[in-house]
């Protein structure tokens, strides 16, 4: 007899549909099902494993009809929780709405304005002239003449997508009124029975429609779009809604839910103060992460409202409501991966005001082999005394433009070659101690001979760079 595929073990099958999992090519997946009702069974739960939420009635309910189906709520393995915000102020004022999308509009025609924009061909240099022109008509909305010049189609645009802002801002309250938004979201996730990893991020991750940039759909796109945590550059200043950090770890331990993996990727508030998490916060956020062992603190993009005109500093006591965040995330006993990012801090050569120990626990993780640290400040002693913690267990690690606060780096290289299992190391791009506030580019900094040195090889590059 003649064998199918169907006839193959149950592993080798699945093995098979992960690699077309892994190919990006669902569609073939969705017709291999119907060749049999044993490989329907099979690939079902390779149909759906992630599912992306935002707070919007709409998208809550799609996540609890997901969750309620009989094989999605069993192949669903992470969810996206995407927490940028319509905001009210913009919601409540039209001459901030217009401040703000004239601003990003702008922000749009520099980048298509940049050197390797240049070579674009006729008709996207038309679309850019068409949006300067844009910039001049959509400063007439909400001013006493716009009833006269309303009638001018890119007006229009604006005050059109101004309705339908306000709309999606009131279908956004109404959905968290009483915690409403929390609650779906906590019984949903707790009916994905292989839910291991949440992912809560602040971009707005609609796509672009295809065609020009400056078309009446990607405009219409430009005039909806969510606010990231740190506020868009042209908006009044106004706190995001963080409370959703804490109250949705609340409604989880509440729950009894536990994750494998955990990441937030946001960007910083502009008063960092809105962070401050209670003790009660802080303990629910170890209940829901006390058997993960992935965790990932990605904080980027931190000149205030992506501009470096305005003040950008973040004084010690704004940095430390952050750190009762990421010492709560990084407090499981059994993490195995550890990514702190601090993305472009601190911004404009300014000095940092906090360091690795403030952030992370002085823990000692039995269990951690891969380390990945971005822009994170170190004193040259706090570096010593977590390479001794971690001295046997470190197999990974990653340090980009890491600040030295105190000490050097040529001992500091020689403080990490103690790590007794290391076999991967990335060290690029050091600032502070003897390279001062700028960051060591190719060219002047011997990278390959550093990550070289630190694998123990070599002599210590940094200290003939010295010489």
């Amino acid at each position: 007899m003649a064998l199918h595929l169907h006839h193959l073990p149950t592993e080798i099958l699945a093995r098979c549909f992960i690699i077309l999992k892994n190919s990006e090519k669902n569609d073939d997946i969705k017709a291999l099902r119907l060749t049999s009702k044993r490989c329907s069974q099979v690939s079902s739960a390779f149909l759906l494993d992630f599912v992306r939420v935002c707070i919007m009635p709409e998208s809550l309910s799609q996540l609890d009809e997901v969750s309620k189906h009989p094989v999605f709520c069993k192949s669903v393995a992470k969810v996206e929780v995407n927490v940028s915000f319509y905001d009210k102020c913009l919601a409540e004022d039209k001459l901030a709405y217009k401040t703000s999308r004239r601003m990003d509009l702008y922000q749009r025609v520099q980048f298509y304005n940049r050197p390797r924009f240049r070579r674009i061909g006729h008709e996207e240099k038309r679309d850019c002239q068409r949006a300067m022109c844009l910039l001049d008509e959509w400063e007439t909305f909400g001013n006493d003449d716009y009833e006269n010049s309303k009638s001018l189609g890119n007006v229009d645009l604006l005050a059109k997508a101004y309705e339908e802002y306000r709309r999606r801002y009131q279908a956004q309250e109404d959905a968290k009124v009483g915690g409403r938004h929390l609650q779906t979201m906590a019984k949903a996730l707790s009916r994905m029975i292989n839910l291991k990893s949440i992912i809560l991020c602040d971009r707005d991750w609609e796509r672009s429609p295809p065609g020009s940039p400056f078309s009446d759909e990607a405009l219409t796109r430009i005039c909806l779009q969510r606010m990231p945590w740190k506020r868009a550059l042209g908006a009044p200043p106004g706190a995001p809604p963080v409370d959703i950090l804490p109250g949705l770890f609340k409604t989880l331990s509440g729950i009894g839910t536990c994750l494998h993996t955990f990441k937030v990727a946001v960007s910083p508030p502009n008063d960092l103060a809105v962070l401050q998490m209670s003790e009660d916060s802080q303990q629910h956020i170890r209940s829901v992460l006390k058997q993960s062992q992935e965790l990932s603190m990605v904080i980027s993009s931190w000149n205030r409202q992506d501009s470096l005109i305005v003040d950008n500093s973040r004084p010690k006591r704004e940095m430390l409501q952050l750190a009762s965040v990421t010492t709560a995330v990084f407090d499981a006993p059994d993490i195995q991966r550890l990514e702190l990012s601090l993305g472009d801090y601190p911004v404009f050569y300014q000095v940092p005001q906090i360091s690795f120990s403030e952030m992370v626990p002085t823990k000692v993780w039995p269990h951690l082999y891969t380390v990945s640290l971005h822009h994170v400040p170190f004193h040259e002693k706090e570096l010593a005394a977590f390479v001794d913690r971690q001295q046997t267990t470190i197999r990974s690690l990653t340090m980009n433009e890491a600040y030295l606060l105190s000490g050097t780096w040529a001992d500091s290289i020689d403080i990490l070659r103690r790590f007794e299992k290391l076999n991967h190391v990335s060290f690029t791009w050091p600032k502070g101690g003897e390279f001062g506030k700028a960051p060591q580019h190719h060219g002047t900094y011997p990278t390959g001979a550093v990550e070289t040195y630190i694998l123990r090889g070599g002599q210590n590059p940094l200290r003939s760079l010295g010489n």
